[in-house]
C-alpha cells in the first residue's frame, strides 16, 4: 500500500472514531421526573397539558415534533 492510501484509511478511522465518541458522550434523554406533579402522568396528552405549544413549560424549539413522549422519556428513579 502507498502512504497516501494509509493516510486516507487513517483519516476515515479518525472520523468514524470521532463520530462514535459524539454518539456516546451526549447528555441523553432526560427521564420523567419522579415528583408529585408528574406522578399522575400516564399519557402523552397529560404531558402536553404543561409541555404543549403555548403552555407553561413548552418543549424546546429543537425538540422533535412527535407527541410520543414515552418513546424516549422513561420514568425517573424515586427521589430520596
Amino acid at each position: 500500500m502507498k502512504s497516501k492510501d494509509l493516510l486516507f484509511i487513517a483519516g476515515i478511522l479518525a472520523v468514524l472514531g470521532f463520530l462514535y465518541y459524539l454518539s456516546i458522550s451526549g447528555k441523553g434523554v432526560p427521564p420523567i421526573p419522579s415528583d408529585a406533579t408528574h406522578a399522575s402522568v400516564t399519557t402523552e396528552a397529560d404531558c402536553l397539558v404543561c409541555h404543549g405549544e403555548g403552555m407553561r413549560h413548552p418543549r424546546k424549539v429543537q425538540h422533535p415534533p412527535k407527541d410520543q413522549c414515552f418513546e424516549c422519556h422513561a420514568r425517573g428513579e424515586a427521589e430520596k
